[in-house]
C-alpha cells in the first residue's frame, strides 16, 4: 500500500494511526494489526469539485490530502488543501461532510484541536503568501483569526498576534 508523502499523522480514538498525503486517501494504520486500510477518500479520481458530501469517507472525493485531527468525540478532520476544504468525518456513523470552506482565499495546511474541542488550522493566502492561524466553534463557523494578517513580511513583534506577517510555517499546536 502506498502511503505518498506524509504530511499529517493524528492517533485516532482506537490507537490506529491515520495518515494524510497528497494526492492519496486517507490511509489508517490498525494499532492491533499493523495493517494499512484506506480510511477516507477513493483511490480513483473524482469529477471536479465532486465531494461527495453525505456518503460514507471511504467514497468521498478528497484532492490534496495535507493534514488530520482527532478530536474527544473520536470525530476526525481533514485539511483538503487545494479544494479549500475542512472535511469531518463522523465518528459513530463514518459520514464525511464538509466542515468549513475558505474559499480559496485561505488554503488549510495543518490542524490541531484544542481543550475545548474547537478546531485550529494554519492556512496560508496563495495571493499573498503570507499565514493565518484561525479557530474553528465545533459547528465550523469561522470564529476568530488568532495570528496572522496574510501577508509574507517581517512586522508585527511587541504588537498584537493577528497583526503580525507569518511565512514559513510548517504545522500548528495547541497545549
Amino acid at each position: 500500500t502506498c502511503i505518498g508523502v506524509p504530511l499529517g499523522i493524528a492517533v485516532d480514538s482506537d490507537g490506529g494511526v491515520l495518515i494524510a498525503a497528497p494526492g492519496l486517501p486517507v490511509r489508517r494504520v490498525d494499532a492491533e494489526t499493523g495493517v494499512i486500510t484506506r480510511f477516507a477518500g477513493r483511490p480513483e479520481a473524482c469529477a471536479d469539485h465532486d465531494r461527495r458530501d453525505g456518503g460514507p469517507a471511504r467514497d468521498a472525493c478528497l484532492w490534496s490530502v495535507s493534514d488530520v485531527a482527532v478530536d474527544g468525540r473520536g470525530d476526525v478532520f481533514i485539511a483538503d488543501v487545494w479544494e479549500a476544504t475542512i472535511r469531518r468525518v463522523d465518528a459513530e456513523t463514518g459520514v464525511i461532510a464538509t466542515f468549513a470552506e475558505s474559499g480559496f482565499d485561505t488554503l488549510d495546511q495543518a490542524l490541531a484541536i484544542d481543550d475545548r474541542g474547537r478546531l485550529v488550522v494554519l492556512g496560508f493566502s496563495p495571493s499573498f503568501v503570507g499565514q493565518t492561524v484561525r479557530r474553528y466553534d465545533r459547528d465550523g463557523q469561522r470564529s476568530v483569526i488568532l495570528a496572522g494578517n496574510g501577508y509574507f513580511a517581517y512586522c508585527g513583534d511587541l504588537g498584537p498576534a493577528r497583526d503580525a506577517c507569518l511565512g514559513h510555517v510548517a504545522d500548528v499546536a495547541v497545549g
